[in-house]
């Protein structure tokens, strides 16, 4: 399943991430700074945005997630 991930970058949005892959979940990890991701091992695509001020076209940036 495709999920996209709010507040990636966080404490609790690592560990969340960390979880759905383990789960075999194809992620989409939304963040405000793609530094805080650095080093952070996985297979998983990095989107930054500020959900606060979506850009019109947020669906399809994010790649038509299952679950958002």
């Amino acid at each position: 399943m495709k999920i996209a991930l709010t507040g990636a970058g966080g404490f609790i949005g690592r560990h969340v991430l960390f979880v759905l892959q383990a789960g075999g979940h194809s992620v989409v990890a939304v963040t405000r700074d793609a530094r805080k991701l650095d080093g952070i091992p996985g297979a998983y695509r990095i989107v930054t945005m500020d959900i606060a001020n979506p850009p019109n076209n947020t669906f399809a940036l994010l790649g038509k997630p299952d679950i958002l």
